[in-house]
């Protein structure tokens, strides 16, 4: 099933999920196209993965993100707005503060997350990422029509296993996202 799963993703939702972005740096001493480490570890990135989220903090905050990314977290099947659910607390923080200083453009998030007037604090963040964390995969998610799933595996064996792991899995402390449920 979750080969079924990836895929599918790499074949249908992956260019067309709203966070799907090309890499374009693997490891913590790379830089991106404008000359930034990619993982470096300071400021509110490093303060917000040194505090202990409180998931029901967090719960009461991600309120605010309910309308797009729903009550339980699952997204929209369509990937327009993606599934925040069971991910990696560390993934979700890294993702979040990244938006917010501007190292990673997502227009969709950023009136909710960039600088400025921050609606969260960073430990908002950290809570928020608990709290998503600890939620159950939703059993419902986007699937393709099946064809191409060869290709899809092959794919993914190829391009995305060194990264998200053989199943999918991702590594919570490289900050790589689970792409499987």
């Amino acid at each position: 099933m979750k080969l079924l799963f990836i895929a599918l993703f790499v074949l249908v939702l992956g260019p067309n999920c709203a966070l799907a972005q090309p890499v374009v740096a693997t490891d913590a001493t790379e830089k991106d196209d404008s000359g930034k480490i990619w993982n470096e570890m300071k400021g509110e990135k490093l303060l917000a993965l040194k505090a202990k989220g409180d998931p029901v903090i967090g719960a009461v905050a991600f309120e605010v993100c309910q309308g797009c990314h729903r009550s339980d977290a699952s997204g929209r099947v369509s990937g327009a707005y993606p599934r925040l659910a069971g991910q990696h607390a560390s993934v979700r923080i890294k993702q979040m503060v990244d938006i917010r200083a501007g190292v990673r453009d997502n227009p969709k998030m950023a009136p909710f997350i960039a600088d400025g007037d921050h609606v969260f604090s960073t430990r908002e963040i950290a809570d928020i990422a608990a709290y998503l964390q600890s939620l159950p995969i939703p059993a419902i998610i986007g699937k393709g029509p099946g064809t191409g799933l060869a290709r899809g595996k092959e794919i993914y064996t190829k391009d995305c296993a060194v990264c998200h792991g053989d199943m999918g899995e991702g590594d919570g402390a490289k900050f790589y996202p689970m792409v499987a449920s």
